[in-house]
């Protein structure tokens, strides 16, 4: 996907590819797909992340917004299920199988301050702010709890076919599992 008029700030600016570089150049807005795979041969593409980053940014900051409302497990399964979702998700495995692809996204990511690096911050940052609220528990570990569920979710997100991803209400039920011990 490319972003071509969408800066995630007004620093940071994605460059498109000059048309004849590629030869798929997608600019999708929203994309919902459960699986993808891809099988091509010397196919030049461009890939463009960077409103997606901002749109999970925007997601970690809203989970954050919520701390004090609803359920613990219901804004754990909301922002999981938020990640899940993600249009970049789809992509997930052919971008690590392919290392220029996979470094370049890292890149993007860590200059955009979203994505995988920042999943465990993300929950722990919420658990956090439900501890201030009274809904954690003072003693819980909030930093080794949002490790141990952001890896669950990325396991989720790169694991495909070998390990398939459960349902909702499986997802569901193993976060308020969770949240009922935090």
């Amino acid at each position: 996907m490319v972003a071509e008029d969408s800066p995630i700030n007004d620093e940071t600016q994605e460059e498109t590819p000059a048309r004849q570089d590629v030869d798929v150049l997608l600019d999708v807005s929203e994309l919902e797909v459960d699986r993808i795979k891809l099988t091509v041969r010397d196919l030049r593409a461009h890939v463009s992340v960077v409103a997606e980053l901002a749109s999970l940014r925007d997601a970690a900051a809203a989970l954050l917004a919520r701390a004090g409302t609803g359920t613990v497990a219901g804004n754990l399964t909301w922002f999981a299920e938020r990640l899940l979702d993600s249009p970049a998700v789809a992509l997930a495995p052919e971008i690590i199988a392919d290392g220029a692809l996979s470094r370049a996204m890292a890149a993007d990511a860590h200059r955009a301050g979203a994505g995988p690096h920042m999943f465990d911050a993300w929950f722990a940052d919420y658990l956090a702010a439900e501890q201030r609220t009274g809904r954690v528990h003072p003693e819980v570990d909030v930093g080794a709890f949002g490790f141990l569920i952001a890896g669950a979710v990325h396991n989720l997100i790169v694991s495909g076919e070998p390990y398939p991803r459960p349902g909702r209400g499986q997802i569901a039920s193993v976060l308020a599992a969770v949240a009922a011990r935090l």
